[in-house]
């Protein structure tokens, strides 16, 4: 992701942080890390190497078959809602599970990201 990209989901998340988030989504998938979520999607140069950003527990980039993958995961899934409803603004395709979001360069890795873990695409 761009850092400009970042700054507009930080701006949104921001505005956000006083609205609630949408349903949340479930996962037969019970990652805990980030770590853990990029070995279940199979990706490889996982980068854990940034801040984390706003509502994440954490967050980091991989690759997966020739796309870039932007991971996070959250505390709840409020805070995971919340900030994939900031980062939409800024276009994406997300897979969203239990306490864990996904942000897709291409519709085909997002249905690659859901069937190796579930989840539901947005």
């Amino acid at each position: 992701m761009t850092p400009m990209r970042w700054a507009a989901i930080g701006l949104l998340a921001a505005m956000l942080a006083c609205s609630s988030g949408g349903g949340a989504a479930k996962s037969g998938s019970s990652v805990q890390t980030l770590s853990q979520l990029a070995s279940a999607i199979g990706c490889t140069n996982l980068d854990q190497s940034g801040q984390s950003e706003l509502y994440t527990r954490e967050s980091g980039t991989c690759d997966l078959n020739g796309s870039t993958l932007d991971l996070a995961t959250f505390s709840d899934s409020g805070t995971r809602d919340q900030w994939v409803n900031a980062a939409k603004q800024s276009g994406g395709i997300f897979v969203v599970g239990d306490k864990w979001a996904v942000d897709a360069d291409t519709q085909a890795a997002a249905d690659a990201v859901k069937a190796k873990i579930g989840g539901t695409i947005r």
